[in-house]
């Protein structure tokens, strides 16, 4: 998108300059303003985010002019402004924008959005508006829409369908164009919902195997008819380029596989970010990043297996228990021999530290266990449960102490397949925190009916 007009600060209505606006989704919004020196001299260079407010003007056919309104939010913290040329009495200034608002003024660095409504890519094969959500016919058209969405007290969802139809080559093609609306039920800041959008794309980007971003994002304010809609555009660096496991081809499950449960899976999904948003943030950091060193996405991953472990099985774990008790009695025995206050200090840390604590391998092995039936026949290189468990300590030492080169450890792409295989463990946690027991994830990987087959076989 290339587009040019007046541009203005908010305060500053009456001092209008000229300006090229462009956006990407690769290089992200840039405007260049160009104008006499008298009235950009004193443009602000201030070290936090700031709005300027613009009209495009686009000549129509009839000979009569178009005024779109667009405000774009510039941050300073991200990419200063330059003045890059003084030619006798013009000064062209480069400003880096955060965020784009087209079709509104806005003054406020800090609007509010009555909701949002977001399309995304690669959504064909997961949903489909005639077959899985409910029609409503209007006067001019017929749209269609899911049961709306509660999720705990944060928001609510819901899908939306306005398909379109165009002929291609003989055939009619239909566009279902979905959207997710998403109206914030407390915090109605344009930060909050970009928190609250992030989710609901995480949570398809874990379902479904195709890459999911963005395609368009609308803001609104106000109610109903008197709505004031808002085209957003955002730069994002999350691409089609993703990290993902392919052993579905399509997804882990359909929307109408789910549909009658899906608010009881996205409130456990939107629970997991309060609980502990470091395993979804190493999780998605991992798929959102390909640029990233192989031995720095393994540590992610097996971070983010411990941190699972501590948050949702610590507390449960017998083995930790039996720990605890092992190391209370020998601090006791401590406090009864004759060591010096300094020494049983320093003794009885060491028992609290490493005694009482399970070591990562032993958590490994906890969480192996609770998917000891599935993992081996969803990935050939797991192997035995030892073998594998004792390889990925090694790896893991072996990277965090600097004792060997990661690419020594890629022989064969063994560091390759080890990292797919704590990804693969670590989907299979969240699963289950979204509500799958192991046999609803056996049949989401079809492993119910390769086991029954055998069965018939045998």
């Amino acid at each position: 998108m290339a587009k040019s007009g007046n541009w203005w600060l908010p305060d500053r209505q009456e001092k209008q300059f000229y300006g090229e606006l462009s956006f990407n989704q690769s290089d992200g919004g840039t405007l260049i303003l160009s104008d006499t020196l008298d009235k950009l001299y004193d443009f602000p260079t201030r070290n936090e985010d700031f709005i300027i407010l613009g009209n495009f003007t686009e000549e129509l056919k009839n000979d009569t002019k178009s005024f779109t309104k667009v405000a774009a939010v510039i941050s300073l913290m991200t990419s200063q402004q330059e003045k890059i040329g003084q030619i006798e009495n013009s000064v062209k200034i480069v400003l880096r924008l955060k965020y784009i608002f087209l079709g509104i003024h806005i003054e406020d660095k800090n609007i509010k959005f009555e909701k949002i409504a977001v399309s995304y890519s690669n959504l064909d094969h997961w949903i489909s508006a005639i077959h899985d959500l409910d029609a409503e016919r209007l006067q001019d058209r017929t749209t269609y829409n899911s049961p709306v969405i509660a999720v705990n007290d944060e928001c609510i969802i819901q899908i939306n369908s306005s398909p379109t139809f165009h002929r291609e080559d003989s055939k009619t093609i239909r566009e279902d164009n979905i959207q997710f609306a998403i109206e914030s039920l407390g915090d109605k800041t344009f930060r909050n919902y970009l928190e609250l959008e992030g989710k609901v794309r995480d949570f398809l980007n874990f379902a479904i195997t195709k890459a999911i971003v963005i395609q368009s994002f609308e803001g609104f304010i106000g109610h109903g008819h008197a709505s004031t809609p808002a085209r957003i555009l955002i730069h994002t660096y999350i691409t089609e380029k993703m990290h993902k496991l392919e052993i579905k081809s399509r997804s882990l499950f359909l929307y109408s596989e789910v549909a009658d449960r899906l608010e009881y899976y996205l409130n456990n999904w939107f629970r997991l970010y309060r609980e502990n948003k470091v395993i979804m943030d190493l999780f998605f950091g991992v798929v959102y990043n390909t640029k990233s060193y192989l031995s720095n996405n393994f540590l992610m991953l097996f971070t983010a297996i411990e941190a699972y472990h501590q948050a949702f099985i610590d507390e449960h774990s017998e083995r930790k228990k039996e720990k605890e008790l092992f190391g209370d009695n020998v601090i006791k025995k401590i406090e009864e021999y004759g060591f010096s206050k300094e020494e049983r200090e320093r003794l009885k840390q060491l028992v609290n530290v490493f005694g009482k604590q399970l070591s990562s391998k032993e958590r490994l092995e906890e969480i192996y266990d609770q998917y000891a039936d599935i993992l081996p026949s969803l990935s050939s290189k797991i192997g035995t449960k030892n073998n594998f468990i004792r390889r990925i300590v090694d790896i893991r030492n072996d990277l965090s102490h600097g004792n060997v080169h990661p690419d020594s450890l890629d022989k064969d792409n063994d560091l390759f397949w080890q990292f797919k295989n704590l990804q693969l463990i670590l989907q299979l946690c969240i699963l289950s925190r979204l509500g799958f027991d192991n046999e609803k994830i056996k049949q989401i990987y079809y492993l119910d009916k390769i086991t029954n087959t055998r069965k018939s076989l045998s």
